[in-house]
């Protein structure tokens, strides 16, 4: 599991402004899902729902055994950001 020591930071608030915010934090639990709900693995198979290997690990890799919770997280961020998107 990657060592996560903070739940967000200034790049997260600073994404929630700008939804196309290129900048991460590695420790950051917040910029972790924002860049899944960003990156190929989501889109993938987090959208049709299959869940591919890939993407679980990464999940996995995030979350812990919390994963099915952590995918809730990552399409509700996405959501956000394609609603924010949807206003530029």
């Amino acid at each position: 599991m990657i060592p996560v020591t903070q739940d967000t930071c200034d790049y997260c608030h600073t994404a929630e402004q700008q939804p196309d915010w290129p900048l991460y934090r590695a420790q950051c639990r917040g910029c972790g899902i924002r860049a899944l709900a960003s990156g190929p693995l989501f889109h993938k198979s987090g959208l049709d729902g299959s869940l591919a290997q890939g993407y679980r690990k990464a999940l996995c890799g995030l979350f812990g055994d919390d994963w099915r919770n952590g995918h809730q997280q990552v399409k509700a961020v996405h959501e956000r950001i394609r609603a924010a998107r949807a206003l530029l």
